[in-house]
């Protein structure tokens, strides 16, 4: 009887343990791959910054309210041809499974080389569902004098996996 205790004692501890092991683990997880910026036409300098996470407090630490997403630095491209000057702009996509879920309106200014526009903080509303994985994104854009489209940069900002397990809701932010 107590040899037989002992064993599914030991068994509990080491399911325990695994389950410890795999709610650490799998937000970690998320962080190992990176996404590549998609670039096209003539773009400048960039510095995008990390995503931030916010959750409700009234609800506990895993149900996800917005994501914030820090101002970028756009500067005009250093390329002959295309001025010193010019205007730049960029705007936050939230992505559902794949799928365009809410774009925000295009923020722009006049960035010089070595200057870049003042742009401030934003956030994008989340309402978390099971089992879906949300994706934001902020697409820079470099415009020629006439309006049309100079350059675009669309960079990966955060990921957030929902789940009804606790332990497998995570947001991983980038920078």
């Amino acid at each position: 009887m107590v040899r037989c205790f002992t064993r599914l004692r030991g068994r509990m501890l080491v399911a325990l343990a695994t389950i410890l092991v795999l709610s650490v683990a799998a937000p970690a997880s998320a962080g190992f791959f990176e996404v590549p910026d998609e670039k096209s036409g003539t773009y400048g300098k960039r510095e995008f910054p990390a995503g931030e996470c916010v959750y409700e407090s009234n609800k506990g630490p895993d149900i996800l309210k917005a994501i914030k997403v820090g101002p970028p630095k756009l500067f005009w491209p250093n390329k002959p041809g295309v001025g010193s000057q010019g205007k730049v702009g960029y705007r936050i996509e939230l992505m559902d499974n794949g799928q365009l879920l809410r774009r925000s309106k295009l923020f722009s200014g006049t960035a010089t080389r070595t200057t870049s526009p003042t742009f401030i903080k934003r956030s994008m509303a989340v309402t978390p569902a099971s089992g879906h994985t949300y994706n934001v994104y902020i697409t820079a854009v470099w415009f020629r004098p006439d309006g049309t489209k100079l350059g675009t940069v669309r960079h990966f900002v955060a990921y957030y996996q929902g789940s009804t397990a606790p332990y497998m809701t995570w947001c991983t932010e980038y920078a």
